[in-house]
């Protein structure tokens, strides 16, 4: 649901400040190499270690920025950086139903 909400609120944003210049792109990094799943905020609410997803490729952080960079100078819209996140938009766009199901087996 929030990622829905993003997706709503940047398409807002595009249409609020088309007139003035500004351009909106939406980033869907994907999985990147940081530390940060060393001290993540658990469900609990307690700092810990979170485990690494094995789902999809993980990207340098170089190569995210100059993925962003990229898009940024093209003017891109939306911007997803990961394969999975690719046929999961797709699947969704194109065959709902599978994607609720999916989503719904996945839980």
């Amino acid at each position: 649901a929030s990622k829905h909400a993003l997706h709503g609120l940047f398409e807002s944003l595009r249409w609020e400040l088309k007139s003035s210049g500004v351009h909106v792109m939406l980033v869907c990094p994907g999985y990147t190499e940081t530390d940060l799943h060393k001290k993540a905020l658990l469900g609990s609410g307690n700092s810990g270690k979170a485990p690494v997803s094995l789902l999809g490729k993980l990207s340098t952080p170089g190569d995210v920025a100059d993925a962003i960079y990229d898009g940024a100078c093209s003017k891109q819209r939306l911007l997803i950086l990961s394969n999975v996140g690719k046929r999961v938009r797709w699947l969704a766009l194109f065959l709902p139903r599978l994607y609720e199901h999916w989503i719904e087996i996945s839980r």
